[in-house]
C-alpha cells in the first residue's frame, strides 16, 4: 500500500535519501528538517516502530535473564559466582557491541548497521536456546549482548536524524515505551 497522503502540504515517503534530496531541490525546501516536516505520518510511525524493536530486544533480555538464571542455577548447579558471570557476559557483550556497531554505522550506515544488529540479536537469541552447558550458554548471551549493543543507540541516532522536528523530541522519549511494552509478555511468560 502506498504512504501517500493527499494533502498538498505532505509529500509521500521517499524510497531513497537521493530521491529526498531531489524532492528537496526541486521545492527549493531551506532544508532537511523542512523536507522531514513535509513528509507523512505514516514514515514517522514505521521509523518509531522499527526503532523500537531494538528497545524491545533490550528489554526482553533484562527481564528474560532475571528469571532465566535462578532456573539455571538448579539446572546446572551453579555457584553465586557463575550465576553473576552469566548477567556480566551479557553486559559486556553489549558495550563492546556499542561501540562496535557504532563504527559500523559511521562506515556502512546507520540503516544496515541497525538492521545487522537486530538480525544477529534474532540468531543469537534463538541460538541461546540450544545452549548444552553453562558456558556455550554465556558465549551466547555474550554474542546476543554484542547484538543488542548496536540496537539502542543505532535506534536513538535515527528516530534523532528522520523524524520531523515537531515530533522527534517525544519521539527519542517514546522508545523507552517500546522497553517496558517487552517487560510485559516477558514477565507474564515466566510466570507460566
Amino acid at each position: 500500500p502506498s504512504c501517500e497522503v493527499s494533502s498538498a502540504t505532505h509529500m509521500s515517503t521517499p524510497a531513497s535519501v537521493d530521491e529526498l534530496a531531489a524532492r528537496l531541490a526541486a521545492k527549493g525546501a531551506a532544508g532537511v528538517d523542512d523536507a522531514l516536516g513535509s513528509l507523512n505520518f505514516g514514515f514517522t510511525l514505521e521509523i518509531l516502530c522499527l526503532a523500537g524493536f531494538g528497545w524491545i530486544s533490550d528489554g526482553a533480555e533484562t527481564v528474560v535473564l532475571s528469571f532465566m538464571i535462578p532456573a539455571m542455577e538448579d539446572l546446572w548447579s551453579l555457584d553465586p559466582g557463575q550465576m553473576g558471570g552469566a548477567s556480566a557476559a551479557v553486559s559486556l557483550g553489549q558495550a563492546v557491541g556499542a561501540t562496535v556497531w557504532g563504527s559500523l554505522a559511521d562506515s556502512l550506515g546507520r540503516r544496515r548497521a541497525f538492521l545487522g544488529s537486530l538480525g544477529l540479536t534474532l540468531v543469537f537469541g534463538i541460538g541461546s536456546c540450544a545452549a548444552v552447558g553453562f558456558y556455550s550458554f554465556c558465549a551466547l548471551r555474550l554474542l546476543t549482548g554484542f547484538a543488542i549493543g548496536g540496537n539502542l543507540p543505532l535506534a536513538v541516532s535515527i528516530v534523532s536524524e528522520l523524524l520531523p522536528p515537531s515530533v522527534r523530541e517525544r519521539s527519542v522519549v517514546a522508545l523507552q515505551m517500546f522497553n517496558e511494552v517487552s517487560f510485559l509478555p516477558c514477565s507474564r511468560a515466566a510466570a507460566e
